[in-house]
């Protein structure tokens, strides 16, 4: 809360109303979730996947019979999926996510 006022307060009386990222490492709020990333070699494969998409409030996993999908263009960084027990998916401090191509987004694990 505390590095959101300030930033409020330096664009009020500075003028300037964005960070001098990338030029100067910006340090994250407390509690800054990031974005999921899933982890294959903990996904059981031979368990069944639909835990994760359940979890999954805007449809950003979905799940086949041989696949799992993440799309970081859906997601919400919300942290529903890292909390399915197994720890196939967790959270990290990363807020990087400027891509080429829409499908730069997307993260396909397949079954063996």
């Amino acid at each position: 809360m505390h590095d959101m006022l300030g930033w409020f307060y330096r664009g009020l009386t500075g003028g300037r109303v964005t960070t001098r990222y990338p030029q100067r490492e910006e340090r994250l709020p407390e509690g800054f979730r990031g974005r999921p990333v899933v982890h294959p070699e903990r996904l059981d494969p031979e368990g069944s996947w639909e835990e994760y998409e359940r979890a999954c409030l805007p449809g950003a996993i979905r799940v086949s019979e041989k696949t799992l999908t993440l799309d970081l263009g859906r997601c919400i960084c919300c942290g529903l999926c890292a909390s399915v027990p197994g720890g196939a998916f967790t959270m990290e401090p990363d807020f990087e996510l400027a891509v080429s191509g829409r499908g730069d987004l997307v993260t396909v694990v397949h079954r063996d």
